[in-house]
């Protein structure tokens, strides 16, 4: 690029980047996202880790009230 050509285009970048400059993603709030959003997951892993044992409990006691009275039956 010539150097007139760049002397022209210099002031626009900067008052750009000057404008823009409040915009810019820091490594800091990056970190800060992330964190927010892992503590987010994990109580959402914490309450999908409570349903599942419900359906777990659910279903042992379905089978038992199925295959209890089943066995039951045989002559023994």
């Amino acid at each position: 690029m010539p150097r007139a050509q760049a002397e022209v285009i210099a002031p626009g970048s900067t008052s750009m980047f000057v404008h823009n400059f409040d915009s810019l993603v820091t490594t800091d709030y990056l970190e800060a996202r992330f964190a927010e959003s892992d503590a987010k997951m994990g109580a959402r892993l914490e309450r999908m880790e409570g349903r599942f044992n419900l359906v777990f409990w659910m279903l042992g006691l379905a089978m038992i009230c199925v295959v209890v009275p089943e066995v039951l039956k045989f002559p023994g």
